[in-house]
Formats: structure tokens, sequence, C-alpha cells
């Protein structure tokens, strides 16, 4: 077998390795019904920059999706565009990271969360969070209703289909149409 050959081999048995590492990568964004260690000695910091027990947070809260998110991770920055795009004023969103303020400041900065009720950035500088919540895997999102977990995802998800989310811009044509 000549060289050329072999070398082309290779490179078809990489891609396509590839390829079935991304589809089992995706494929893993499973909800589980996993208990979440004890939140109790959690804090946030709100968008109106209160500091809060996670638990009173939650309880406050019609409907609150946390994402675990790092600003290397291509799907959690793919996360993130999705949520420019959809409409759901009672969904608040906490983005728990471990990566550095700059970092953050610099790719979520620039977007604006305008369908949102709220959107809160937690810097988890000691990883409480991420132990707390057994995350091993960016991103990884929690989803609670009324206080209650409801469900947990692994990997990328499309935010707006699976919280049944309307588009930004269609909601934004029918208020304009009612006024």
């Amino acid at each position: 077998m000549s060289r050329s050959k072999t070398i082309a081999r290779v490179v078809v048995a990489i891609v396509v390795l590839t390829i079935i590492a991304g589809v089992v990568f995706i494929a893993v964004r499973v909800s589980t019904g996993g208990k979440l260690g004890d939140c109790s000695q959690l804090n946030i910091v709100v968008a109106e920059g209160d500091t809060l027990r996670f638990e009173e947070h939650l309880k406050s809260s019609d409907r609150v999706l946390v994402t675990f998110y790092q600003t290397t991770c291509a799907y959690c920055n793919v996360e993130m565009k999705n949520l420019q795009q959809v409409y759901m004023p009672d969904l608040t969103v906490d983005v728990i990271t471990t990566s550095s303020r700059e970092d953050v400041d610099k790719l979520l900065g620039r977007m604006t969360f305008d369908g949102l009720k709220a959107f809160n950035i937690v810097y988890d500088d000691d990883g409480q969070w991420h132990k707390t919540m057994s995350v091993a895997a960016f991103p990884t999102s929690y989803y609670f209703e009324h206080g209650e977990f409801k469900w947990k995802k692994v990997g990328f998800f499309d935010i707006g289909e699976t919280l049944g989310a309307s588009q930004q811009d269609s909601v934004a044509t029918e208020q304009t149409e009612i006024r």
C-alpha cells in the first residue's frame, strides 16, 4: 500500500471518529432526575445587586435556568447566543462560571438578553457551585419551576424549543401589531 493511501485512510478514520465523538457528546444531553447537593450554602447576586440565598432566589422566581458555562467551550457560547433569541419574560437565567471575569465580560458583556426576566452571572471562584451541583462537563443546565428541581441536561440543547419559548422577533412583531 502506498504512503498516500495510508495517510488518506488515517485522515478518514480521524474524521469518522471525530463525527462519532460529536454525535455521542450531543446524545449525552440527557434529562436526568438526579439529586442536587445541599444548595442552602449557595449565594447568588441577582441583577438588582442583592445577595440572596439560592433557595430563596428559586422560591421568588417562577422559572429558573441555571447554566454552567466556560468561555472556552464552543457549545456554551452557542447556547448563550441561543438565549439571546428567546422571549421568556418569566424565565430567570443564572450563569455559573469559573472563567475569569475579564473573559466573561468580553464574551457576554456585549450580548443583550432582553427577552428574559433576569440574567445573572455568578463567578464560582472556589468551585462550590460546581461541587454542589455535581457538574462534570460544560454546558450543564438545571431547570427549576416554582422552587422545584425539574431536570438536568448535560451538553448543548435548544433552550427555546425545550422550554417552549417564542422567538424574540415574532413576539416583538406581535406586540407592535397589538399597539
